[in-house]
C-alpha cells in the first residue's frame, strides 16, 4: 500500500514542526538533585560527642540545566463537553513538550523542580511521547509548588 505523504511531504512537515517549536518555545530550568562535595582534611563525625552532626566541610552544588520547552497551561480538565475527551490532565496544570535531549537530563536521576515564568514546578508525570512523521516529542506534566 502506498503512503499519502512521500519522504519528501514528511521532511517538510518536520521542518514546519521544528520551526514552530522554535518560535514558540520558551527556556526551562531543571534543576536535579545537588552534588555531595566533601572538602579536603580531617573529618571527625562523632554526633553527639561534643561534634556537630551537619559538619562544615561538606557543600552542596547546585546541578541544573536550561533547556527549551512548548509550555501550554491549562485551567481544568476535560470533560465531556471537550473535543479532548479521555485525556485528563492528571492534576496538573501545566504541560511541557520538550526534544530528546530535554527528556533525557530529566529521566535521568531524581528531578528536583522545573522552573520557567518565575515559578517552580513538580514533575507528576512520566513521560508520553507523541509522533509527527517519525519525529518524537515528549510531554510531560507539571503541578506548581505553592
Amino acid at each position: 500500500m502506498a503512503d499519502l505523504l512521500s519522504a519528501q511531504d514528511k521532511l517538510f512537515f518536520q521542518s514546519s514542526l521544528i520551526d514552530l517549536f522554535d518560535t514558540f518555545a520558551r527556556d526551562i530550568v531543571i534543576h536535579k538533585e545537588p552534588k555531595k562535595v566533601i572538602k579536603s582534611g580531617s573529618v571527625n563525625l562523632l554526633p553527639g560527642y561534643g561534634e556537630s552532626s551537619k559538619p562544615e566541610n561538606i557543600t552542596y552544588t547546585p546541578v541544573n540545566s536550561t533547556h527549551k520547552a512548548m509550555i501550554s497551561y491549562k485551567k481544568k480538565q476535560a470533560t465531556e463537553a471537550d473535543s479532548n475527551v479521555g485525556v485528563i490532565t492528571p492534576g496538573g496544570e501545566v504541560k511541557i513538550k520538550v526534544h530528546q535531549a530535554a527528556r533525557d537530563y530529566i529521566m535521568d536521576g531524581k528531578t528536583e523542580k522545573i522552573s520557567f515564568d518565575g515559578k517552580s514546578f513538580n514533575l507528576i508525570s512520566r513521560d508520553a511521547v507523541q509522533e509527527y512523521w517519525g519525529m518524537k516529542m515528549y510531554i510531560f506534566y507539571l503541578e506548581e509548588v505553592s
